[in-house]
């Protein structure tokens, strides 16, 4: 691996306001310090600190993609990687696409391939029986872009501590404790909601008209479910595993919620059987 910062070796492909001029001189370097070293994929990252032209025209990003990273490509017959920053989120956004791309949809227009990474959302760490605190560990690739390739629901990736074998055992020193990225697959909490667990939940809501939606309830419906279906509600898991059940409960109209008053004021949902299934 051979890795350079942008301080110590700046790397502008091109420069321009309106009117792009590529620095054929620094691609044809770029081009022959690849071959020299047999370098198979090139990062170039991020993608705006490469050229001096604004980002939001096609006409100068368009030959900042193409003459430039797609000609050192071409000629080298390597894999090149942009990396580039996405705008913000919009009010109600629940994850990027390769619609947010900052700048230009020109860039997007140019490439081969684009992927997409997105945080782990508050209701997927929920859905996974995650501490939401957890979740910032976790991220999910997609492509956003892939000509050539079929698409997919993307790949989920976890950052781990690693203690690497640096450290001195005798005289107490640890190793360094470093940051990796590992594949993740997500838990399989998918349940079948049989007859029987629907004829269950519809007589436990018929029998106790006190059972609860929220999970934080001491009156959860989930706790007596979790009995019923031999799983443990204070297990993460299987109180995912509950919590999809429920989900799917609500959503075949078996079950339904009903907005009343506790005796403390609040109002909450209380689970019902629904009105079409009585």
């Amino acid at each position: 691996m051979f890795v350079t910062c942008g301080l110590d070796m700046p790397i502008k492909v091109g420069r321009g306001a309106q009117e792009v001029k590529i620095d054929k001189a620094l691609v044809a370097e770029i081009i022959y310090t690849i071959q020299e070293h047999g370098i198979d994929v090139a990062i170039f990252d991020p993608l705006v600190t490469m050229h001096n032209t604004s980002e939001i025209f096609t006409a100068t990003m368009d030959p900042i993609i193409r003459e430039a990273f797609a000609f050192i490509a071409n000629e080298t017959n390597i894999s090149v990687e942009l990396a580039h920053h996405t705008r913000k989120k919009a009010t109600g956004q629940d994850e990027f696409t390769t619609a947010d791309a900052r700048g230009s949809s020109g860039i997007v227009d140019a490439v081969r391939a684009m992927r997409v990474t997105n945080q782990m959302s508050k209701e997927e760490a929920n859905g996974f029986g995650l501490n939401e605190l957890d979740r910032f560990q976790y991220f999910r690739v997609t492509k956003g872009k892939a000509n050539m390739t079929k698409g997919g629901v993307g790949d989920w990736f976890k950052f781990q501590s690693v203690i690497l074998p640096n450290g001195d055992e005798e005289q107490g020193i640890p190793g360094d404790d470093v940051g990796v990225l590992t594949a993740w697959e997500p838990p399989d909490l998918s349940i079948t909601l049989t007859d029987d667990i629907r004829s269950f939940a519809r007589k436990l809501v018929l029998a106790n008209t006190n059972l609860r939606e929220h999970e934080q309830s001491k009156d959860w419906i989930g706790k007596p479910l979790a009995a019923h279906m031999n799983l443990n509600p204070s297990d993460k898991l299987d109180r995912a595993r509950l919590k999809t059940v429920i989900r799917q409960l609500l959503a075949e109209r078996v079950l339904q919620t009903e907005r009343r008053g506790t005796e403390s004021g609040r109002s909450v949902n209380f689970m019902r059987a629904a009105q079409y299934n009585q």
